[in-house]
């Protein structure tokens, strides 16, 4: 997939206008590509337009309007988009109490490097960011 550009990314009064039908869009689409991992971890798989909506979702929020702030938004969710003959996942872990949480994240160390796709029987381990 091409990365994002600078010049897809709107401003954040554009992106006002438009934003309840692309987030809706994004939104459902994400849901396709959602995959449940057990009752606390989720897997969503990333593409061109989970990425760019959240570039412009993290200038919303952060009221980003400094160039070179939108340029490392941008350089920094690229990451998740897939090059040619690659898959890109976020996988999200919620824990509502915060000392589960914090057990979790002292047992879970190392875990990123865990996560393999097996196709076929042929496990394909994942690259950790």
């Amino acid at each position: 997939m091409k990365p994002i550009e600078r010049g897809e990314v709107l401003g954040l009064a554009e992106y006002e206008t438009i934003r309840e039908p692309f987030r809706a869009r994004v939104i459902a689409e994400k849901k396709a590509r959602r995959v449940a991992l057990g009752p606390n971890a989720t897997c969503v798989f990333e593409n061109r337009d989970t990425a760019l909506m959240q570039v412009q979702e993290m200038l919303r929020t952060e009221r980003i309007t400094r160039e070179g702030a939108i340029l490392h938004e941008i350089e920094t969710y690229n990451q998740l988009v897939p090059g040619d003959h690659e898959l890109s996942a976020t996988v999200l872990i919620e824990i509502e109490e915060k000392a589960d949480r914090e057990t979790f994240l002292f047992e879970a160390k190392g875990l990123d490097r865990a996560f393999a796709l097996v196709v076929d029987g042929v496990r394909c381990p994942g690259k950790h960011d």
